[in-house]
Order: C-alpha cells, then sequence, then structure tokens
C-alpha cells in the first residue's frame, strides 16, 4: 500500500492519524543508494515492510486492534485531538484521558513490540530474540497497562504480524515467519541510537524512528530534501521558496528528517516540523503549526496586573516598537490580522512554563492573548502563496529587532 503524501480524504480522524503517521516512514529507494551491503539492505527490507505491512492492516482492519474509528469520532466532539485531550485535562475526566493514551498505544502496537526487541536487555536468538521468563511477562504486564490487551489478544496480534512465540526452558523465542531478518536490523538501529545516547545527542533518534537507514553509514547527514520528505506537494514548494528567502539573508538551517530549524545568531527565528501529530497526551496542542515564527522572549508583550502572580507591565518598548513595525508596513491591515489569527496561544494545558490554567497574559494590537512560557510565536498550518509574504514580512520584522541590538 502507497501512503500518497499528498492524500487529503479520510474515512475517519483515526485514518487519518494512521495514514499521516505511515507517511513519515522513510522510503526504501531514498536509503539504500547510500548501503551496498547485500545482507544489511535485505534486513532493512523486512523490518521497513513489517512496518508499512503493519500500518497498512491497522488501516483497513482497526477493530481487530481494538479500535473503534466512530467511537473516537464521540470522544473528539468535532475536536481536534489536541483539543480534545486538554479539554479533558481541564475537566480532570480521566476516562476520556485513559481512552486516548489507549487509543495511541494500539494505534503503534508493532512499534512497541519493535522497541522492546531493540531493548538492551534483549539477547538476540540467530533467527530472532530471546525474552527471559521474567521479560516476557513483564512484555505481557506492559501490553496489557498500555493497549489494554489481555495475553490471548496479545499473542493472536503478533501471531497477525507474523511474529511465533516459542519457549525454550525458562525462555521465550520470539521469531517471525515473513520478516525473518527484521531482527538484526532492529539491533543494528538499537546500536546507532544507544551511542547517540552515550554522547548526549539524539540527533539520529528521529532517523532511526522513521527508519532511515542512512543511519547506519558512516558520515550520516540529513539534506533539507530529506527533511521534506513527507511533505504533500504544495508545501514543499513554498518551504522551498522560503528557504532560499532566508538562504539569502545568509540566516544558517538546522535539518532533521521531518524538521527544520533556522538559525540567526545562534537562536531560532523559523522552524518547520512535518511531523502532524493528531495527539500527544503530553503536548499543549499545536501538531498543526507546520511553519513558527519566533519573536523571541525579549518580545513578550505583557498585560500589566490581569494575574496578581505575575507583576507589573514588562517589555512595553518592545511590543510598541513590533506594533509599530507592523503599522509601517504596506500591508499593515492584513498583517494585522494574520498576527492575530496565528498568535500561538497557550491552549490552557496546564504546563509548567505558565500559570494556570491560561497562561502568561499579553496584548497585541490592543487585543489580550495568552501564551505559554514568556515567549512570543506565531504558527501557520500551510505556507502558501497568499500568506507567503506575511511570514517573511515577519520574519524580518524579527531580523530588524536583532540588527538594531536590542
Amino acid at each position: 500500500m502507497i501512503f500518497s503524501k499528498n492524500e487529503t480524504v479520510f474515512p475517519s480522524v483515526i485514518h487519518q492519524a494512521i495514514w499521516n503517521a505511515a507517511r513519515r516512514i522513510f522510503p526504501l529507494e531514498k536509503s539504500f543508494p547510500a548501503i551496498v551491503d547485500d545482507e544489511v539492505r535485505a534486513t532493512c527490507t523486512d523490518l521497513h515492510n513489517l512496518v508499512m505491512d503493519g500500518y497498512e492492516d491497522i488501516y483497513y482492519n482497526p477493530a481487530v486492534y481494538g479500535v473503534d474509528p466512530m467511537d473516537a469520532e464521540v470522544y473528539l466532539g468535532g475536536r481536534p485531538w489536541s483539543k480534545a485531550i486538554i479539554l479533558a485535562i481541564n475537566k480532570e475526566d480521566q476516562g476520556a484521558l485513559d481512552y486516548f493514551k489507549r487509543t495511541e498505544s494500539r494505534l503503534h502496537f508493532f512499534r512497541f513490540i519493535c522497541n522492546k526487541i531493540m531493548s538492551e536487555n534483549t539477547v538476540m536468538h540467530s533467527q530472532g530474540a530471546y525474552f527471559s521468563k521474567d521479560s516476557y511477562k513483564k512484555l505481557l504486564s506492559l501490553a496489557r497497562k498500555h493497549h489494554g490487551y489481555d495475553k490471548e489478544r496479545f499473542v493472536r496480534l503478533m501471531e497477525r504480524l507474523s511474529f511465533v512465540i516459542t519457549p525454550d526452558g525458562d525462555n521465550f523465542v520470539v521469531t517471525n515467519t515473513k520478516y525473518p531478518q527484521m531482527f538484526k536490523a532492529l539491533k543494528r538501529l538499537h546500536k546507532v541510537d544507544m551511542k547517540q545516547a552515550a554522547n548526549k545527542t539524539r540527533a539520529l533518534s528521529a532517523a532511526c524512528e522513521y527508519l532511515d537507514f542512512r543511519v547506519l553509514m558512516p558520515n550520516y547527514a540529513c539534506s533539507f530534501e530529506d527533511a521534506l520528505y513527507s511533505l504533500d506537494d504544495a508545501n514543499t514548494k513554498e518551504l522551498i521558496r522560503l528557504d532560499a528567502f532566508l538562504a539569502a539573508l545568509n540566516i544558517k538551517r538546522e535539518c532533521k528528517l521531518n524538521n527544520v530549524n533556522w538559525i540567526f545568531m545562534k537562536k531560532k527565528i523559523v522552524s518547520f516540523s512535518g511531523r502532524k501529530e493528531h495527539y500527544d497526551i503530553n503536548k499543549s496542542g499545536n501538531e498543526n503549526n507546520l511553519i513558527t515564527i519566533y519573536i523571541d522572549k525579549s518580545w513578550s508583550f505583557h498585560w500589566p496586573n490581569i494575574r496578581p502572580n505575575f507583576g507589573p507591565e514588562k517589555n512595553t518598548e518592545n511590543r510598541e516598537a513590533f506594533e509599530s513595525a507592523v503599522e509601517g508596513l504596506p500591508n499593515a491591515d492584513g498583517m494585522k490580522a494574520f498576527c492575530i489569527k496565528h498568535f500561538k496561544r497557550c491552549r490552557e494545558c496546564g504546563c509548567l512554563f505558565a500559570p494556570p490554567p491560561r497562561g502568561h497574559p499579553k496584548v497585541m494590537f490592543d487585543k489580550i492573548f495568552y501564551s505559554c512560557g514568556g515567549g512570543t510565536s506565531f504558527g501557520v498550518e500551510h505556507l502558501t502563496r497568499d500568506n507567503f509574504d506575511f511570514v517573511t514580512g515577519l520574519i524580518k520584522i524579527r531580523l530588524g529587532h536583532f540588527s538594531e541590538g536590542r
């Protein structure tokens, strides 16, 4: 099955979530030109096929994994995943939170299995992986805790993915009849990932997660083109245009899979994220911000004395400078409307970076906003020809702030 990055119509939000996860898996045809070893290519192919076939199976058969798309629609109530989760947090609705956690876990059941096989505590068998009696018992316990699967259902789903669990004395040997060499690929990826952890740099973790097998080769590097691989064609065209605009200003970029940061004077001023997560129980719900423009903490637009614990107004001159810069633009009215619409507001997530429940109070163009943390940023879901000038206009204002030495 081909998970087209340009697909826009789905039977349900559950199907869209599965599709978005599958399209982020790095294509083999992009990995393999860097890999010449036939044995490595064979192992990587098996692992890649397991993951893609797993996504295809749950896309067409979600009920088998205990996921009811119509049930999800009821919980969402027409809201995006992130907003529904935050609403559940604010209402202290533990039942809804448990539902979201369980659903996310079930959509990625085979990833859970792969992660457990990758564990440094797993001993590799000649054709699979050994699990001690205790580690296998723990595996079953985690499947019950996170997925809600009892032992019988866990075994049935393992068999559905062609895994075979065979007792061997006090141990259990896990093999796979359809993807027999996937275990070697997992072990190779795990070695790379643990090396990064030891060096306290997890730059390759995303590449391991998205199965960019070039991480197995020396001198791995992610190009700008690689970073955009899962993005639809329309957004890709505008991202390339934005990158050219930033390059002309001598702004450097840092690329990872599905992520690019543009850096100026050691500070991130623009970022692109192609992850498009539909749910994340620990975040405040900015999953649809394809492009984020950071105006920096020193440009926070504080409002005086709205909250007793916030204190007096700060940085008034920076707010006034920002508003003045916007007013001076030829498209000032459009830019003001754009800023008000795309200001990254606090989603009342109760995070540690802002006074609960609404975050830091700020004012911009005589309107009060609330944001997480002290910084100010703007998020754009789709970069288009219509909003491109607004995005670049904000970036120019940001750079002007630095050039004035503020």
